[in-house]
């Protein structure tokens, strides 16, 4: 069943993609506009995301959408990343409906369900929804959500969100989301 639901988001994101819908526009992200990376618990994904752009010299935070702000990210997720070098420990959860956001922020959403459910707010403000996905063509892929899974489903994932997040940091240098 999982494997299925798994196949049915991928095809959803590519025809997402396919119909470039939550696709950035050239544009230059505005002077002092964030990053916010946008999955389900801010526990796994999205702050592993935040680190990874943070890492770039990006100016990023990261949200949730189905969770409740201050909890720690998952021990698998900080386990991983202390693998990569990254210390998450620090790390605490906010909802998507608590970020402020501010015009020209570019939400980045790790996942179809994620950039549908942040698309009314964040148009309200004046900021682009981008799936993450978009930056890791054209090899196209499903940042599948690794929690509650084994190690090997966060490296996976881990290592789409570092390629990802590099692709969109190049982009940036060239200001060309």
């Amino acid at each position: 069943m999982f494997e299925l639901r798994k196949k049915m988001n991928a095809g959803a994101e590519r025809l997402t993609l396919a119909m470039r819908l939550f696709t950035p526009r050239r544009a230059q992200l505005d002077e002092g506009a964030r990053l916010v990376f946008v999955c389900t618990g801010n526990i796994c994904r999205s702050p592993y995301a935040e680190f990874i752009a943070r890492n770039h010299g990006l100016n990023a935070i990261s949200a949730g959408v189905n969770t409740h702000n201050g909890l720690p990210a998952n021990d698998a997720a900080i386990a991983e990343a202390s693998r990569r070098g990254v210390d998450m420990r620090s790390h605490r959860t906010t909802r998507w409906q608590d970020v402020p956001l501010h015009s020209g922020d570019l939400i980045l959403a790790l996942e179809l369900r994620h950039a549908l459910a942040t698309r009314e707010r964040a148009a309200q403000h004046q900021c682009r929804v981008v799936l993450m996905s978009y930056f890791l063509q054209p090899r196209f892929a499903f940042i599948s959500d690794p929690y509650g899974k084994t190690q090997r489903e966060f490296a996976v994932a881990f290592d789409l969100i570092e390629t990802a997040v590099g692709n969109l940091a190049a982009r940036l240098r060239q200001r060309a989301v």
